[in-house]
């Protein structure tokens, strides 16, 4: 009866990882009937105890299998995910809701 005019993106935050004196963020993207955001520009939010994230990377993951099918450098992983982009700010992209087909094929093809 009545449609919900809007929807509120689910905000992607990264997981941190480190590796000697590396550290990495990851931001998972899964299949998902919600709208993303993810920062434009994360290296310029993030630090881990007060040191420089070395490199963040996009996951593409099955949420069903809890697979990953892709692992691609932050912007690579946006520029896979370009045709679903809603709305860009300075700061911020959202993401149109992306089907677990669609996600297959953004990233593997």
């Amino acid at each position: 009866m009545f449609k919900n005019l809007f929807q509120k993106p689910l905000v992607i935050e990264p997981t941190f990882y480190e590796n000697g004196s590396e550290i990495l963020g990851v931001f998972p993207i899964r299949d998902s009937d919600d709208k993303i955001l993810l920062p434009k520009y994360p290296e310029q939010l993030y630090q881990v105890d007060g040191k420089q994230v070395t490199e963040f990377r996009i996951l593409a993951i099955i949420s069903d299998e809890e697979s990953v099918i892709a692992d691609l450098p932050f912007r690579e992983g946006l520029g896979q995910l370009s045709s679903k982009v809603a709305k860009e700010t300075d700061s911020q992209i959202i993401l149109n809701p992306i089907s677990r087909s669609e996600l297959h094929q953004l990233f593997v093809g």
